[in-house]
């Protein structure tokens, strides 16, 4: 599911954005992105909600995806533990 979108002074936004921007005062910069930081895209709290640059931002979520695709696991008869990749 998507962000959620609101038309302001004939524009669509992404309303997550427009909220920050209402509560900074002022518009963003275009290199600024409004970060969930619970993951919810739905929760437009202003505390759950954070400006980041876009190359931290991206970093970020493939930092996330890529420890989501690895899995630790233990033989079950020398006990020793290692990280494999998830299968999908």
């Amino acid at each position: 599911m998507g962000y959620h979108r609101v038309r302001i002074e004939g524009k669509t936004v992404l309303y997550h954005r427009y909220l920050f921007e209402q509560f900074l005062g002022g518009p963003l910069q275009r290199k600024e992105v409004v970060h969930h930081k619970n993951g919810e895209k739905k929760d437009n709290s202003i505390q759950n909600l954070e400006i980041k640059s876009q190359p931290v931002h991206a970093r970020e979520h493939a930092l996330e995806r890529l420890h989501k695709e690895l899995i630790e696991l233990e033989c079950s008869f020398c006990h020793k533990r290692y990280v494999a990749e998830a299968r999908r």
